[in-house]
């Protein structure tokens, strides 16, 4: 549903973001039977329902879905669309020092340990499942100021919009984050550039993902649709040559899955390692990357700003159910609660995963190596580990 610019706008939540995070707490919402308006600078062309080609919907830039993510997306009404397109994966190799860690869906009894599938479509099953409701407003605007006390968001071009709650979803230079006064941590000693690509492979991966580390950084093998073909994540220290040191990493890995060729052009982006002080603030409630952001080399970014959605709804829901303003702030700090300390645990553990399981030293490598065998025979351990990586205690 469109309106007018500069005609005032009335609706239960405001969402700053039209990215997944931003588009999944919309369409959740709206399912929900609340009124939304999702503000973004720059919204996506839409033609015939379609607001990405295939190239987009067929590269290289995915997430590894944990279940309560698919769950999500089943509950919202667009997992039925995507599931054709997702690469379940039921074992996970891992490799630190020359130690291997073997991880299978059998050691967490679960009939995967999650899905590869392609962001871009997800974003556009989510932006669909949004414009076929008449509860989401979209406006292509700049947030200016957040003025709590009455309640109301105006832009830069003018425009009003009463809600009682702002959500921000806008990313890890979040607007909302700093409009509420929030601080946040992040760690200066993760200073990585991620180069992701396709790569094409002799051997069939085995519905199999796969991790490398090494002093140069981390490389993810993550499976596609096509037996033959991965999506490679390479994290690496900036200043250096990536292109170089992916080089010479994928000459470490393993013949398993057979010869290794890269395909078509990669895209890099800068990681970010970052947590927030508090969630809310002034009625304003943070999600996703704009409230924690992690290092990609364990595949959960996603996969937290999907929870922060979940959570969040079922905060909402609660406070409908009971009468209550969404503002709330025990509501609101209810949220905060079922979030801190998961995203906190998960965020220092990546971060530091990064810094010392790549870290170049014969003695400490030694050790290293010696604890990864000893874990990768502690069944107990191993299956606290992935719950924790599938979220299974998101209930």
């Amino acid at each position: 549903m469109d309106k007018q610019k500069n005609q005032p706008i009335e609706v239960d939540i405001v969402v700053v973001g039209a990215g997944i995070i931003g588009l999944a707490t919309a369409a959740s919402a709206a399912k929900l039977g609340m009124r939304v308006c999702c503000i973004d600078q720059q919204l996506p062309p839409e033609k015939e329902g379609a607001i990405y080609g295939q190239e987009q919907l067929q590269s290289a830039w995915v997430s590894a879905l944990a279940s309560p993510g698919v769950t999500l997306l089943d509950e919202i009404g667009v997992w039925d669309d995507l599931k054709d397109h997702a690469c379940p994966y039921h074992h996970m190799r891992v490799e630190i020092y020359g130690a291997p860690i073997h991880l299978s869906h059998r050691d967490a009894m679960t009939p995967n340990l999650g899905h590869i599938l392609n962001n871009f479509r997800i974003k556009q099953a989510l932006w669909q499942s949004c414009r076929a409701s008449d509860g989401v407003v979209f406006l292509q605007d700049t947030p200016q100021e957040w003025r709590h006390e009455e309640q109301q968001l105006y832009t830069t071009s003018g425009q009003q919009i009463t809600a009682a709650l702002c959500v921000g979803a806008d990313g890890v230079n979040s607007w909302c984050r700093s409009a509420a006064g929030i601080s946040h941590i992040q760690h200066e000693y993760i200073q990585d550039n991620a180069l992701v690509g396709m790569l094409q492979h002799g051997k069939p991966h085995h519905q199999t993902a796969r991790q490398y580390f090494s002093e140069h950084g981390v490389l993810g093998i993550l499976p596609s649709t096509d037996y033959h073909r991965s999506i490679y994540v390479w994290s690496s220290a900036r200043g250096q040559s990536q292109a170089d040191s992916l080089a010479r990493m994928l000459q470490r890995v393993p013949s398993e899955i057979g010869s290794l060729k890269l395909i078509g052009e990669p895209r890099s982006h800068r990681i970010v390692s970052q947590r927030v002080t508090k969630y809310h603030q002034r009625q304003i409630v943070l999600a996703g990357d704009a409230a924690v952001s992690v290092h990609p080399l364990a595949g959960q970014g996603m996969n937290i700003g999907l929870r922060h959605v979940i959570m969040l709804m079922k905060q909402l829901k609660y406070a409908h159910r009971n009468s209550q303003l969404f503002s709330n702030q025990q509501i609101l700090s209810r949220y905060q609660e079922l979030c801190c300390g998961f995203d906190a645990l998960s965020c220092e553990t990546y971060s530091h995963m990064r810094r010392w399981l790549c870290h170049r030293s014969g003695v400490w490598s030694h050790f290293v190596g010696l604890g990864v065998r000893c874990f990768n025979q502690a069944a107990t351990v191993k299956r606290v580990l992935i719950r924790h990586a599938l979220h299974a205690n998101i209930h």
